[in-house]
């Protein structure tokens, strides 16, 4: 059985992690510039599925900016925006990286449906709570949606490169009813460590370690932290976990910092996951 530094290294190393879209993070370094370039519409043009996520992404009821469709790249990449543009080029590296997960017990769709929620719905609860209690923060709504898919990057690269232990691991956490990420940190080490090493190998925008990784007291992006926390709370307890873990209730400062009113969250959580389902590329399982 490999040791937790084992995995560690080499789920932290560009040689031996899964292969990524090129498309899709140079696209995020050419969003950079502001401007829709003749380079930026070859590198979508490039990728089909790259192409396919910003297309039903634009027309998204999370846009919602016109009734039909988008059907034009160049309108698509101006209703996005940079930041938006960014957050779905995340999105679609992350169904591409489950894909190699077929050896596991994971279901690839069940945990890039979970990703997509709990990135959504983070940047509603953020948006909400800056409408109604201003606050400063550096992080924009659609980083904070590109950080909640990542958020479980680890889990999805264990259950690439370690096919049998994720299984032992996820039946364990399957029979006492917890996360897998809870069985495994009691096993192995912090499954956090291994989703930051992959970040820097993959030299993703330092931002999502900064909302994903341990918390340092320096970033002042507590709101921004708490609207995950609560996210991936709402999406177990709505049938969108990983697995059949029991949804854990977060802390009374996260709930006191974001928690949405009785009144909305049926409503915000029927609203998010409708938007899940139009932001996923491949088709759900039959």
């Amino acid at each position: 059985m490999p040791t937790y530094d084992q995995m560690l290294a080499r789920l932290s190393c560009d040689t031996t992690l899964p292969q990524i879209p090129m498309a899709a993070t140079k696209l995020c370094q050419l969003v950079d510039q502001e401007l829709i370039s003749q380079e930026v519409l070859r590198t979508v043009a490039s990728d089909p599925a790259l192409t396919a996520g910003l297309l039903r992404s634009a027309s998204s009821p999370l846009y919602a900016l016109s009734p039909k469709p988008v059907t034009e790249m160049r309108t698509a990449l101006s209703i996005l925006g940079v930041r938006g543009t960014k957050s779905v080029s995340m999105s679609v590296l992350m169904q591409s990286v489950m894909s190699g997960s077929q050896r596991s017990r994971l279901d690839p769709v069940r945990f890039v449906q979970h990703s997509t929620f709990v990135g959504i719905m983070a940047k509603y609860v953020f948006l909400r709570r800056k409408q109604t209690s201003p606050f400063v923060s550096s992080v924009n709504g659609d980083e904070l949606f590109a950080a909640g898919v990542l958020h479980d990057l680890g889990t999805g690269l264990v259950a690439i490169g370690f096919p049998e232990e994720f299984n032992r691991v996820s039946s364990e956490a399957e029979f006492r009813g917890c996360s897998f990420q809870t069985v495994f940190e009691e096993q192995f080490g912090p499954i956090g460590a291994i989703t930051l090493g992959a970040f820097r190998a993959w030299k993703l925008p330092q931002v999502f370690a900064t909302l994903v990784g341990p918390e340092n007291g320096e970033s002042g992006e507590d709101v921004a932290r708490a609207a995950l926390a609560y996210s991936d709370y709402l999406a177990v307890a709505n049938g969108y976990g990983l697995g059949t873990e029991s949804a854990v209730a977060p802390s009374e400062d996260v709930l006191g910092l974001v928690a949405l009113p009785e009144s909305e969250l049926v409503g915000a959580v029927a609203q998010v996951a409708s938007h899940t389902e139009s932001c996923l590329i491949r088709p759900r399982a039959a």
